[in-house]
């Protein structure tokens, strides 16, 4: 990866801090460990290797309460890749104690790259939306996390929208003591990468939906959730649906750890695919070091449109593409969804039904 326009000598913008993540950067590979011995890497990391972009310090929006600029650039997410360190570098970190209806937003386009770092302390009952938009080349990559603390239940919408030709990387980590509902779409990228990681305190409860879709690129969304107090529930659904030739790939551990005893946990992944190329990788996994649970079951299905529900449907009525558009839209559609959400989806299906 080249970023133009980044002068390192520059004291008033790099300080010391900043400089030795920036060699950090230099120093470490996009991913240290292979994702599976059959499949070398899920991301295409040659493409953000060959990227040529350029710093924009203008491409970031945050609308949160009380909002300050943190002491340290570093977050507390693991640097076993060099885009974490790049992201330290070159973002502003800020801290919000945040209550009621939230958003960031990161708009990269014209081979800009924007990155975003934050801590969000959520103080009472709140919806956040984080919305990132990839177009013309750019990459938009941000590092947030977020702590819900007991007895407060925060809604979290995560939109990542990116081109064909764009590439995305996020890290979103939520520690959360209370009640969270995580809603994530994103669609296919040049290439992209999403990572969820969600860690329950005891009685916590969590759920989640993550759809991925697209008809060319690829992106790669990672969910790990961790319950780490006794008592605590997760349940999850991921589904992705490729079109042309997009491969999408939802993965991720439910994990119920130790002293998370009387847990439960259901992690389900469901897959659509139409096109000879179009490829989806759905893979729900379990891990249970407790022996005392209540629940803990995952499921991982793929499917193409039912002949038999393509036929019912067309005798009554409807064309074989019309058809074909109502049982994709329910396979993705949730009733819960927010107008913007329901708004991003549509977009995409309509460009590919």
């Amino acid at each position: 990866m080249r970023i133009h326009g980044l002068d390192i000598t520059d004291k008033m913008i790099f300080s010391s801090e900043r400089k030795k993540l920036l060699k950090e950067f230099e120093a470490l590979p996009y991913q240290r460990v292979n994702d599976s011995p059959t499949v070398k890497h899920y991301t295409d990391w040659s493409q953000f290797e060959t990227a040529e972009l350029t710093l924009s310090s203008d491409g970031v929006s945050v609308t949160l309460s009380d909002v300050k600029e943190a002491e340290s650039v570093c977050s507390e997410f693991p640097h076993d890749t060099k885009l974490v360190p790049l992201v330290e570098a070159l973002a502003l970190r800020k801290v919000s104690h945040h209550s009621g209806t939230g958003r960031i937003e990161l708009n990269a386009k014209g081979r800009a790259l924007v990155p975003a770092n934050l801590k969000v302390y959520v103080r009472d009952s709140a919806e956040i939306t984080i919305k990132s938009n990839s177009r013309d080349g750019s990459l938009s990559a941000f590092l947030i996390e977020l702590e819900v603390p007991k007895g407060v239940t925060a809604k979290i919408n995560l939109i990542a929208d990116s081109d064909a030709t764009s590439l995305v990387f996020g890290r979103l980590r939520i520690v959360n003591n209370g009640n969270i509902e995580l809603n994530l779409v994103s669609s296919t990228a040049k290439a992209g990468r999403l990572e969820t990681e969600v860690r329950l305190g005891e009685r916590a409860n969590s759920k989640f939906l993550i759809r991925s879709l697209g008809k060319a690129g690829s992106i790669d969304n990672v969910i790990n959730v961790y319950h780490n107090g006794p008592e605590s529930v997760s349940e999850g659904t991921m589904k992705g649906a490729a079109f042309g030739n997009a491969q999408v790939v939802i993965r991720g551990v439910a994990s119920i750890l130790e002293n998370a005893y009387d847990s439960s946990t259901s992690i389900i992944g469901r897959s659509y695919v139409q096109g000879q190329e179009a490829k989806t990788i759905v893979v729900p996994m379990l891990e249970v070091k407790t022996g005392k649970v209540r629940t803990a079951k995952h499921s991982a299905s793929a499917m193409k449109v039912p002949e038999d529900l393509l036929f019912y449907l067309q005798s009554r009525g409807f064309s074989k593409r019309e058809a074909n558009a109502i049982i994709v839209r329910g396979f993705l559609e949730n009733p819960d969804d927010s107008e913007e959400i329901k708004g991003f989806i549509d977009e995409i299906l309509n460009d590919v039904l």
